[in-house]
Protein backbone atom coordinates (compact mmCIF):
# COMPACT_ATOMS: atom_id res chain seq x y z
CA UNK A 1 0.00 0.00 0.00
CA UNK A 2 1.28 3.45 -1.12
CA UNK A 3 0.28 5.91 1.51
CA UNK A 4 2.75 8.86 0.09
CA UNK A 5 1.66 7.88 -3.68
CA UNK A 6 1.31 11.35 -5.58
CA UNK A 7 -2.55 11.93 -6.51
CA UNK A 8 -1.17 14.23 -9.31
CA UNK A 9 1.90 14.09 -12.00
CA UNK A 10 3.07 17.74 -12.69
CA UNK A 11 4.78 16.76 -15.79
CA UNK A 12 5.23 19.44 -18.10
CA UNK A 13 5.11 22.46 -15.44
CA UNK A 14 8.72 23.11 -15.59
CA UNK A 15 8.45 23.73 -19.63
CA UNK A 16 5.68 25.92 -18.81
CA UNK A 17 6.73 28.32 -16.53
CA UNK A 18 9.98 28.64 -18.97
CA UNK A 19 8.12 28.79 -21.72
CA UNK A 20 6.63 31.94 -19.87
CA UNK A 21 9.59 33.04 -17.98
CA UNK A 22 12.10 33.49 -20.96
CA UNK A 23 9.97 36.14 -23.31
CA UNK A 24 10.66 37.76 -20.12
CA UNK A 25 13.60 37.81 -19.16
CA UNK A 26 14.42 38.27 -22.64
CA UNK A 27 12.88 41.55 -22.75
CA UNK A 28 14.54 42.66 -19.50
CA UNK A 29 18.25 41.80 -20.86
CA UNK A 30 17.52 44.19 -24.08
CA UNK A 31 16.43 46.78 -21.85
CA UNK A 32 19.29 46.72 -20.08
CA UNK A 33 21.24 47.23 -22.66
CA UNK A 34 19.61 49.72 -24.14
CA UNK A 35 20.19 51.57 -20.82
CA UNK A 36 23.60 51.08 -20.87
CA UNK A 37 24.28 51.76 -24.16
CA UNK A 38 22.57 54.88 -23.69
CA UNK A 39 24.69 56.15 -20.83
CA UNK A 40 27.70 55.45 -22.32
CA UNK A 41 26.77 57.76 -25.12
CA UNK A 42 25.24 60.50 -22.64
CA UNK A 43 29.20 59.72 -20.87
CA UNK A 44 30.91 60.22 -24.65
CA UNK A 45 28.72 63.39 -25.54
CA UNK A 46 29.40 65.12 -21.85
CA UNK A 47 33.13 64.05 -22.39
CA UNK A 48 33.10 65.33 -26.10
CA UNK A 49 31.65 69.14 -24.91
CA UNK A 50 34.64 69.33 -22.35
CA UNK A 51 36.95 68.55 -24.75
CA UNK A 52 35.67 71.01 -27.26
CA UNK A 53 35.60 73.93 -24.21
CA UNK A 54 39.40 73.44 -23.41
CA UNK A 55 39.74 73.77 -27.17
CA UNK A 56 37.88 77.10 -26.65
CA UNK A 57 39.62 77.94 -23.43
CA UNK A 58 43.31 77.69 -25.43
CA UNK A 59 42.22 79.66 -28.33
CA UNK A 60 42.25 77.07 -31.02
CA UNK A 61 38.08 77.53 -31.44
CA UNK A 62 36.61 80.58 -32.01
CA UNK A 63 32.84 80.07 -33.74
CA UNK A 64 30.22 77.82 -33.71
CA UNK A 65 31.07 76.25 -36.86
CA UNK A 66 34.41 75.50 -35.47
CA UNK A 67 32.96 74.33 -32.33
CA UNK A 68 30.17 72.19 -33.71
CA UNK A 69 32.66 70.50 -36.72
CA UNK A 70 35.86 70.00 -33.25
CA UNK A 71 32.80 68.31 -31.62
CA UNK A 72 31.62 65.97 -34.37
CA UNK A 73 34.99 64.95 -34.55
CA UNK A 74 35.56 64.26 -30.46
CA UNK A 75 32.60 61.71 -30.71
CA UNK A 76 34.86 59.48 -32.28
CA UNK A 77 32.87 56.55 -33.50
CA UNK A 78 29.83 56.83 -31.77
CA UNK A 79 29.21 59.32 -34.04
CA UNK A 80 27.26 56.59 -35.75
CA UNK A 81 24.40 56.62 -33.32
CA UNK A 82 24.37 60.74 -33.19
CA UNK A 83 22.30 62.65 -36.20
CA UNK A 84 24.65 64.76 -37.63
CA UNK A 85 21.88 67.15 -39.23
CA UNK A 86 20.45 67.84 -35.13
CA UNK A 87 23.52 68.98 -34.26
CA UNK A 88 23.42 73.27 -32.83
CA UNK A 89 25.76 74.64 -30.92
CA UNK A 90 24.27 78.49 -29.61
CA UNK A 91 26.65 81.03 -27.92
CA UNK A 92 25.88 83.83 -25.73
CA UNK A 93 26.98 85.69 -23.10
CA UNK A 94 27.82 84.01 -19.99
CA UNK A 95 25.53 85.03 -17.07
CA UNK A 96 27.21 87.62 -14.55
CA UNK A 97 28.41 85.74 -11.28
CA UNK A 98 29.62 86.79 -8.10
CA UNK A 99 32.59 88.20 -9.03
CA UNK A 100 30.91 90.08 -11.68
CA UNK A 101 29.22 92.21 -8.83
CA UNK A 102 32.99 92.62 -7.19
CA UNK A 103 34.54 94.48 -10.41
CA UNK A 104 31.49 96.82 -10.62
CA UNK A 105 32.54 97.65 -6.97
CA UNK A 106 36.00 98.15 -8.21
CA UNK A 107 35.10 100.29 -10.98
CA UNK A 108 34.13 103.29 -8.80
CA UNK A 109 37.41 102.78 -6.39
CA UNK A 110 38.97 104.90 -8.59
CA UNK A 111 41.83 105.15 -11.40
CA UNK A 112 44.11 102.61 -9.78
CA UNK A 113 41.83 100.20 -8.58
CA UNK A 114 40.55 100.03 -12.30
CA UNK A 115 44.38 99.60 -13.80
CA UNK A 116 44.87 96.33 -10.88
CA UNK A 117 41.30 95.11 -12.02
CA UNK A 118 42.56 95.30 -15.92
CA UNK A 119 45.60 93.37 -15.20
CA UNK A 120 44.48 90.96 -12.71
CA UNK A 121 40.90 90.53 -13.93
CA UNK A 122 41.02 90.21 -17.61
CA UNK A 123 38.51 87.55 -18.51
CA UNK A 124 36.49 87.10 -21.27
CA UNK A 125 34.32 84.07 -22.94
CA UNK A 126 31.16 82.56 -23.86
CA UNK A 127 28.27 80.07 -22.56
CA UNK A 128 28.19 77.20 -25.44
CA UNK A 129 24.63 75.29 -25.54
CA UNK A 130 25.29 71.96 -27.73
CA UNK A 131 22.07 69.98 -28.31
CA UNK A 132 22.17 66.65 -30.52
CA UNK A 133 19.88 63.56 -31.04
CA UNK A 134 20.79 60.22 -30.43
CA UNK A 135 19.36 57.37 -32.07
CA UNK A 136 19.18 54.04 -29.94
CA UNK A 137 20.65 51.18 -31.49
CA UNK A 138 18.86 47.68 -32.29
CA UNK A 139 15.19 50.08 -31.78
CA UNK A 140 12.38 50.10 -34.20
CA UNK A 141 12.09 53.84 -35.22
CA UNK A 142 8.44 54.39 -34.76
CA UNK A 143 9.33 54.37 -31.14
CA UNK A 144 11.69 57.43 -31.33
CA UNK A 145 11.72 58.45 -34.69
CA UNK A 146 14.04 62.07 -33.67
CA UNK A 147 16.08 59.61 -31.03
CA UNK A 148 16.94 61.46 -27.67
CA UNK A 149 17.53 64.84 -27.27
CA UNK A 150 21.44 65.77 -25.36
CA UNK A 151 21.81 68.88 -23.78
CA UNK A 152 24.72 70.55 -22.15
CA UNK A 153 25.53 74.01 -21.54
CA UNK A 154 29.25 74.65 -21.24
CA UNK A 155 30.36 77.94 -19.74
CA UNK A 156 33.96 78.86 -20.51
CA UNK A 157 36.13 81.30 -19.60
CA UNK A 158 39.60 82.41 -20.75
CA UNK A 159 42.41 85.00 -20.17
CA UNK A 160 43.02 87.66 -21.60
CA UNK A 161 39.62 88.91 -22.65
Amino acid sequence: MALFKLTHKFRGQALTEMVLVIPLLTLMLAGVIQLTLLFQARVVFDKACGDVAREYAAGTVNDSNAFSDEFWVRLGPYQKYFIRNSLSVGTQNPKPSLIDTIVQKIDSAGPIAQKLKGFVINYGGKAWTITINYSLPFSPTFILPNGISFQNQVTVLRYPA
